[in-house]
C-alpha cells in the first residue's frame, strides 16, 4: 500500500497565506455592506417618521406638530409624543426600534467635540430615547429668531422637495453616525459635509452633506441648523 502524501510546511503556509489575503479581500467588502443594511434601516425608520409627522398634519388641518409645552434645551424631541398613535406606536418611546437608528452609537454632552459619550442618543432620557429631530428651529427660545417649520402649514413650504422633516439627530450640529468622525474640540461645534439620512416634507428621504459654517460662529449661528446651505446642496432648513 502506498502512503497519503501530506502537505508540506511551504504548501500549508501557502494555503494559510491564500486565506489569509482572501480574507483582507472579503472583510471591507462584508464591513460595507453591513453599514449599507444599517443606512437602510435608518432611512426607512425616517420615512416611516415623516409619514406619521405627514398624518398627525392631516389630522390636524395640514398643521404640522408643534408642542406648546415644549423645552427650550429639547425642542427637536417633543413631536415623539404627538405623532406616536400616527407611527402605529402603543408603548413608550424607549421601547421602540423605529426611534433608533442602527448607527447612533455616541453624542456629545456639550455639543463642542470635548465630552464625547461612547453611547447612544437613544439610550439617554435627554434626547426624549431618540436617534431622530424633528426641524422645529423656530420654536427655540425667541420664536422664529432660527429656520423651522414646527406649527407651520404643510402647504405654505415653497419647497418641499428639500425642506427637511425629520433628520439624524447629529445633522443639526453637524456630525455623522454613518461616517464617524470626532468633532474637533474647542469652539468649532461641526464637521462640514458629515453625511446624514434626512426625510422631507414631500415625503422622500435621502443621505445628503449637511453645510456647516465656521465662519457663522462669531455671529452666533454656531451649529448647522440655524441657517439655510449655500447653493449645491440638496436640502434647506427653513419653509420659506
Amino acid at each position: 500500500m502506498k502512503p497519503k502524501r501530506a502537505f508540506t510546511l511551504i504548501e500549508l503556509l501557502v494555503v494559510i497565506a491564500i486565506i489569509g489575503i482572501l480574507a483582507a479581500l472579503l472583510f471591507p467588502a462584508l464591513s460595507v455592506a453591513k453599514n449599507h443594511a444599517k443606512r437602510t434601516v435608518c432611512l426607512n425608520n425616517i420615512k416611516q417618521i415623516s409619514f406619521g409627522i405627514q398624518v398627525y398634519a392631516d389630522d390636524h388641518g395640514g398643521t404640522l406638530p408643534l408642542d406648546p409645552n415644549h423645552s427650550p434645551t429639547n425642542f427637536w424631541m417633543n413631536y415623539e409624543q404627538l405623532i406616536k398613535s400616527d407611527v402605529g406606536l402603543n408603548g413608550p418611546i424607549s421601547n421602540s426600534a423605529l426611534f433608533a437608528c442602527p448607527c447612533d452609537s455616541f453624542f456629545y454632552s456639550d455639543a463642542y467635540g470635548n465630552s464625547l459619550v461612547s453611547q447612544s442618543a437613544h439610550s439617554q432620557a435627554k434626547f426624549n430615547y431618540s436617534s431622530y429631530a424633528f426641524n422645529a428651529g423656530n420654536i427655540f427660545v425667541v420664536a422664529n429668531r432660527w429656520p423651522g417649520i414646527a406649527g407651520r402649514k404643510m402647504n405654505s413650504i415653497k419647497e418641499p422637495t428639500k425642506t427637511i422633516l425629520a433628520y439624524d439627530l447629529p445633522a443639526c450640529l453637524p456630525f455623522s453616525w454613518h461616517q464617524p468622525r470626532r468633532l474637533p474640540s474647542g469652539t468649532v461645534m461641526g464637521v462640514n459635509n458629515s453625511k446624514n439620512m434626512v426625510g422631507f416634507a414631500d415625503g422622500h428621504v435621502s443621505y445628503v452633506k449637511i453645510f456647516y459654517d465656521e465662519i457663522n460662529v462669531a455671529t452666533g449661528h454656531d451649529q448647522a441648523w440655524q441657517y439655510d446651505p449655500p447653493a449645491g446642496y440638496d436640502y434647506r432648513w427653513s419653509g420659506d
